[in-house]
């Protein structure tokens, strides 16, 4: 019997809701009033018979097979809402030229099917692909065109006639993804669930193919319709969609309806993907949830997993868990996505949940955040989610601002990197306020957020941490040196009552330490204050984070000695030397095969940037430093080297990097054929120094400047100024420590102003006469700008004054530097000697004669040079171009004496 038939394989927990739709099938089965009217006049010939037999004598059997072909007229709609009506391959008044050509080209092609001349249709069918047709037009002549390609592919065999048919195959596929997309497509094929058998049934179909696009319109009409029946409908096609449909459905759920919470626990059942888990958890645990609605979401936690413990698991914690899945770009939890990446969210304003595309790089962060927003939602004391949600948002706040530099400057973009950018512009402003919701979180979540960026080997979301640090951090909550086991017992003795500590001292008895107080009451999910995470951060691998660790604590400014304080000024002093290099992405899945190669890579001056799968690789390479460099091992055993380097390609950072290509010497011809195209540069093994180097000189030949260039510069900067903040007197940072870098970097004229201005001002600071002749010999370079030497010019004065004596000649070669600049005729020249002769301990010699200088009246020595004419290094006695034996030019002489 056909309704048994149907039955019999629905065995699933929500048959219940099924069963409206089964009965809904049979009912043109059973006799309506036309069907009852034409057996009638026979009948009443056999009446008595009738009688007897009729408890036998089934309904179904008797009037299926005279059931008219179309009982209901709404039934002569299936065709629109099955599918969209199928189009004409005769030219229509409204195609543009680009169709009506296309429509040409299909009616000569299938001319050659019926002549078989296979060879010709597929010529005739690759001009009407190169042609770029509308998709939606070649779904819409799928049975015209495309079915009857792809049959006569498969009969003619012929390769030509197969890949133009897959290829226009592939057309019409793109064209009905784009079709369900469609939001006035999807309105239409919902309101067929209120029609008839046929257009229902279709309906049906096509909403589970649109997956999550027809959740908000499936929650719209089960909140619009409040017969039981409609709602069976929305709520089956709800259970038959799969993947991405599931965060659709769960954000849903926050629709406060009893009646509709359990379709969708019940479509949610039926599915059992475990991202559902913490939705479901939430709703049980709800303490005023409907009894019906708790119950629901039990049964249906039961049929997702077999573990008791699943109930007892609190729904703040599995969501936190899940954000761990999506944080850590866990396969099990990233459905493939057929067209875009969408992220949903339940608007109670509206009533309705509404979606954001976002990047395919960002969904997995982006998923994280909302997870972790949820896991804050369900308990708004759940600490340990803020964590993971300040690591989410710094993560794609990063990534977004590494796309952006990218393509900065670019032009023209490519459709796909175009296409990006129109994708993340309006993400960009709301990701700009990451900063902002992390120092909002204060220093606790701060702290716990850079120990996870650092366990995870994230620098990028460590850095982000740790500039915040800088700006909220307090100096107590930075951990101090370990005390050791004498200075405790001193301690304790000292609080000891002094009669009992004498005793205690006399008989030379060991004391007691006393417990520590108990910590302050907490919630059972709070988390403590702990600031060792940023110290652990200057003996990071990753350079930049030393750096920005060492900036941060000085921006601090603790009072007491920390832990690990020396790394901090020998971290500022190597980020002042910091140079631009060259980054190479390494892809080597070896261990020892990338242990090999490193350390000539460094020597060769190439930093590499280690990947081992083709899924790290992809992401490394759109992560900062930028890559100037590819170096793929031709061993890789997990995915082929070609599809690995195409992989590669396809990332906007590395598209156009130079590639090298390490392989046997077995191996070379044949990896050489393999990658023609690239026309790569191959190295084999075994490796040696003078090959790695010569073949990354040949290879960077012709390669612009490193992409870090400025990154460097940029290091180099921020370590000058941070230097130049700290004051000795209040801090327990020595300049001292790093004076040598600093004076390099002053005399260094490759670094720009941005750098060694600030690193006068760091000299000023410290006021060590070791100083003297390094900026002596800067000032005197030709090069120097007006603002670098003003700087130096106050630098000299407290370098020059901070002890005496000085040694004769420093002293007279520095008094004679702010002699000349006293004569300048720049009035701001004339300030700063000024000033640099008060730092100094006062004018040497003539006062009147300095006063003369300095108020422009006494012309400069004739044969003196101005102050940016000096020689780039001085000499180390008395200039020949100086004035013939005047007062002031021996005024140095007696200098040393009256600073005694």
């Amino acid at each position: 019997m056909a309704p048994k038939a149907v039955e019999q394989p629905v065995t699933r927990p929500s048959s219940r809701l099924e069963d409206i739709l089964l009965a809904q099938a049979d009912a043109p089965v059973e006799a309506p009033a036309a069907k009852e009217k034409e057996p009638a006049a026979p009948a009443a010939k056999e009446a008595e018979p009738a009688e007897k037999e009729a408890p036998k004598k089934p309904a179904p059997k008797a009037v299926a097979p005279k059931r008219p072909k179309a009982p209901e007229a709404e039934d002569m709609t299936s065709p629109a809402i099955a599918r969209k009506p199928p189009a004409d391959l005769a030219e229509a008044p409204s195609d543009d030229p680009t169709t009506t050509e296309v429509k040409k080209l299909f009616r000569d092609a299938l001319v050659h099917l019926d002549y078989k001349r296979y060879d010709k249709a597929a010529e005739v069918l690759q001009k009407a692909i190169a042609l770029n047709p509308n998709s939606v037009l070649i779904s819409n002549l799928y049975e015209q065109v495309v079915a009857k390609f792809l049959d006569a592919a498969l009969d003619s065999k012929s390769p030509e006639l197969k890949a133009q048919a897959e290829a226009l195959q592939q057309l019409a596929y793109k064209g009905r993804l784009q079709q369900l997309r469609d939001p006035n497509r999807i309105k239409e094929l919902v309101d067929a669930l209120r029609k008839g058998f046929l257009p229902r049934t279709f309906a049906i179909e096509e909403l589970t193919l649109a997956g999550d696009y027809a959740v908000p319109s499936l929650l719209q009409f089960l909140i619009d319709n409040q017969d039981p029946e409609l709602r069976a409908y929305a709520g089956h096609v709800l259970s038959r969609m799969r993947g991405t449909a599931v965060p659709a459905i769960c954000e849903a759920l926050k629709y406060n309806d009893p009646m509709i919470r359990q379709i969708l626990i019940l479509a949610l059942e039926v599915i059992a993907d475990p991202r559902s888990a913490p939705a479901l958890l939430w709703l049980a645990q709800e303490p005023d949830a409907h009894p019906l609605v708790g119950a629901a979401a039990k049964r249906a936690l039961s049929r997702i997993s077999d573990d008791p413990a699943l109930l007892q698991t609190p729904a703040p914690a599995a969501f936190l868990n899940l954000a761990k899945d999506y944080y850590d770009g866990n396969r099990k939890v990233l459905m493939p996505h057929v067209y875009e990446h969408l992220v949903w969210r339940y608007e109670p304003a509206k009533k309705a949940i509404v979606s954001e595309a976002v990047p395919q790089y960002l969904y997995a962060l982006r998923m994280a955040e909302e997870m972790c927003r949820n896991a804050l939602l369900a308990n708004p004391d759940y600490e340990p989610a803020i964590p993971l949600l300040l690591c989410a948002g710094f993560a794609q706040q990063n990534l977004l601002d590494a796309f952006f530099a990218s393509i900065e400057g670019k032009q023209p973009l490519s459709k796909e990197e175009q296409a990006e950018a129109d994708l993340a512009k309006p993400l960009r402003e709301r990701l700009q306020m990451a900063p902002a919701i992390a120092r909002a979180a204060g220093q606790k979540f701060v702290y716990a957020a850079l120990q996870r960026a650092l366990r995870d080997g994230r620098p990028e979301v460590a850095i982000s941490c740790i500039r915040v640090l800088g700006e909220i951090a307090t100096p107590a909550s930075l951990p101090t040196p370990p005390v050791s086991e004498e200075e405790m017992q001193k301690a304790a003795r000292k609080k000891e009552p002094p009669k009992r500590r004498r005793i205690m001292v006399w008989y030379g008895a060991d004391q007691k330490e006393e417990p520590a107080p108990p910590p302050p009451a907490a919630g059972p999910f709070s988390i403590q204050l702990d600031g060792s995470p940023l110290v652990d951060a200057l003996s990071f691998p990753d350079r930049r984070v030393r750096y920005a660790a060492a900036e941060a604590i000085v921006a601090i400014a603790p009072t007491e000695i920390i832990r690990d304080a020396p790394k901090v000024m020998a971290n500022l002093a190597q980020a002042l030397s910091e140079t631009a290099f060259h980054v190479a992405l390494l892809f080597e899945e070896d261990e020892s095969r990338a242990e090999e190669i490193r350390p000539l890579l460094r020597d060769a001056g190439v930093l590499p940037v280690l990947v081992r799968t083709p899924t790290d690789s992809l992401s490394a390479a759109r992560e900062l430093p930028p890559k100037d460099l590819l170096i793929v091992s031709g061993e890789l055993k997990r995915v082929d080297v070609a599809e690995a380097i195409a992989n590669l390609r396809r990332v906007y950072t590395v598209a156009g990097a130079p590639l090298i290509v390490l392989a046997p010497k077995a191996e070379e011809a044949a990896i050489r054929e393999r990658l023609s195209k690239e026309k790569p540069t191959i190295l084999t093994r075994p490796l040696t120094v003078g090959a790695v180097r010569a073949a990354i000189e040949e290879v960077l030949k012709d390669a612009p400047e490193p992409k870090n260039r400025d990154a460097a510069a940029r290091h180099a900067a921020s370590a000058a100024r941070t230097l130049a903040s700290i004051q000795p007197a209040a801090s327990i940072f020595k300049l001292d420590d790093a004076l040598d870098a600093l004076l390099e970097t002053l005399a260094a004229t490759t670094q720009p102003d941005a750098v060694r201005i600030p690193c006068c001002e760091a000299v000023r600071h410290a006021a060590s006469p070791r100083a003297v002749p390094f900026l002596v010999q800067a000032y005197t370079d030709a090069k120097g700008s007006k603002e670098l030497r003003l700087g130096i010019l106050r630098a000299l004065g407290a370098c020059a004054g901070a002890a005496r004596p000085l040694p004769e000649d420093v002293d007279r070669r520095a008094t004679e530097v702010l002699t000349h600049a006293a004569s300048d005729s720049d009035p701001d020249f004339r300030n700063a000697a000024a000033l640099a002769f008060g730092l100094k301990g006062g004018v040497p010699g003539n006062m009147v004669d300095m006063v003369d200088r300095l108020l422009g009246k006494a012309p400069a020595p004739a044969a003196a040079p101005r102050a940016e004419e000096k020689p780039a290094t001085p000499p180390a006695d008395k200039p020949a171009e100086a004035p013939p034996a005047t007062k002031p030019a021996e005024a140095p002489a007696p200098a040393p004496p009256k600073g005694e």
